[in-house]
C-alpha cells in the first residue's frame, strides 16, 4: 500500500473521494519513495512474508516469469522486484513509473547490477501501453500492488491485451474493497476506503470490478485467489506509527480489505 497526504479530510458519509491524477501519483512518489525505502527494503509492497527473498520468489512463481520470457512491469517502483526476477528467472524486462525519483533511482540500480542490457526502465502511465510499446511484444506483464492507483483500470488493462502475445499472462496482486454481509458493514468498510484512497492516491475497487474488465478485454480466467504465504505486517505497522496513519479515527482497527491474486491469459 503506498502513502499520500492530503489536506482533505474524509467524511463521514462513506461517499468515495474523486480519483487520483497521474500527476497527483507521480508527485507522490517523488516525495516518499525514500520514506518507504527505510522501511520497506527494495519492495514497495505492503502484503508480503517476512523475508523480502521469499516474497519475490513467489512472485516469480506465480506470474510464471522464467527464461527467455519478455515482461512489463506496470508501477515498478524502484524496480526491486523486477530486477530480481531479471537475475534468477532470466527474464528481459521493461518497467514502467510515472515516477522521476524512481526512475533514477531504479537506474542507476540497473547499472550497478549489470542488467542495461536485459533491464530498461521508462517513465510513463501503464494508461498508455499501446502507445508506448509493439503490439504482441510481452509474455507476461504484471501489477504488483500498482493497479489500484488506476483511475481507468479498464483502460489500463485493456491496453495490456494489446500489448501482450497470444497465450501472454497478466499478473495482478493487489488489495481490493471487502464483500460485505450487511448494509451496516458496507457503510464502515466504505468510511475507511475513503480514507484509504486519499491517504494512498488509490481508487480502490472491488474485485468483480477488476475481473469484469479483465473479460470485457478478452482475457480468461487462470485463477482467483488469495495470497498463498503467511503474512508479516511488522513493516507496514511500523511505517503506520512513524507517519501516524489514523484510517479508522480513534475506533478500533478492523478488516476492511480482502487482498487477491489474479491470474488471466490472453487467448
Amino acid at each position: 500500500m503506498k502513502t499520500i497526504v492530503r489536506t482533505t479530510k474524509a467524511g463521514s458519509s462513506g461517499a468515495r473521494p474523486a480519483t487520483p491524477s497521474p500527476e497527483e501519483v507521480s508527485s507522490y512518489y517523488d516525495d516518499w519513495t525514500a520514506k518507504y525505502l527505510e522501511v520497506f527494503g527494495t519492495a514497495i509492497q505492503a502484503h508480503r512474508p517476512t523475508r523480502e527473498e521469499d516474497l519475490y520468489d513467489y512472485l516469480m512463481r506465480r506470474a510464471g516469469l522464467r527464461d527467455g520470457k519478455r515482461a512489463l512491469d506496470a508501477g515498478c517502483g524502484i524496480c526491486g522486484p523486477g530486477l530480481y526476477f531479471a537475475a534468477h528467472a532470466g527474464i528481459t524486462l521493461e518497467a514502467l513509473t510515472l515516477s522521476p525519483v524512481q526512475a533514477r533511482m531504479a537506474r542507476e540500480r540497473i547499472v550497478q547490477g549489470g542488467f542495461a542490457d536485459r533491464v530498461n526502465v521508462r517513465i510513463g502511465d501503464f494508461h498508455r501501453l499501446p502507445e508506448l510499446y509493439p503490439r504482441e511484444e510481452f509474455d507476461v506483464v504484471y501489477f504488483l500492488e500498482s493497479l489500484s492507483h488506476s483511475p481507468d483500470p479498464g483502460r489500463a488493462l485493456a491496453g495490456v491485451y494489446e500489448v501482450l502475445k497470444p497465450g501472454g499472462i497478466v499478473y495482478i496482486k493487489d488489495f481490493f474493497i471487502k464483500p460485505c454481509a450487511t448494509a451496516e458493514e458496507r457503510r464502515r468498510v466504505l468510511r475507511v476506503i475513503e480514507r484509504v484512497d486519499r491517504l494512498f492516491a488509490v481508487k480502490t475497487a472491488e474485485a468483480g470490478e477488476i475481473i469484469g474488465h479483465l473479460r470485457s478485454a478478452g482475457f480468461l480466467p487462470v485463477w482467483v485467489e488469495p495470497p498463498q504465504f503467511q503474512v508479516d505486517n511488522t513493516r507496514w505497522q511500523e511505517f503506520e506509527r512513524e507517519h501516524r496513519f489514523d484510517l479508522f479515527e480513534g475506533d478500533d482497527s478492523f478488516d476492511w480489505s480482502q487482498w487477491l491474486e489474479l491470474k488471466f491469459q490472453k487467448p
